[in-house]
């Protein structure tokens, strides 16, 4: 799976939230060793999708941030 075409398709449709979520179809599948039970790999989400995008889409940190502050309020309602 080409998860950098993921990661741009989801910016292009306004879908960054659930990118970050692993809502479907941005799911990203943990490690089978792993004891990990979130819903995408979100590890690998950040080193190799958001950090790796600083130098291209400089606004990513500020998309980043509030797309943080929306999970926080949805794990909390």
């Amino acid at each position: 799976m080409d998860y950098e075409k993921m990661f741009y398709d989801a910016i292009k449709k306004g879908d960054f939230l659930k990118y970050l979520k692993g809502e479907w179809p941005y799911e990203i599948e943990c490690s089978q060793y792993m004891s990990d039970i979130q819903p995408t790999d979100i590890n690998q989400v950040l080193m190799r999708d958001i950090y790796a995008s600083y130098i291209k889409m400089p606004n990513i940190k500020v998309e980043t941030g509030k797309c943080i502050k929306d999970i926080i309020k949805w794990f909390s309602s």
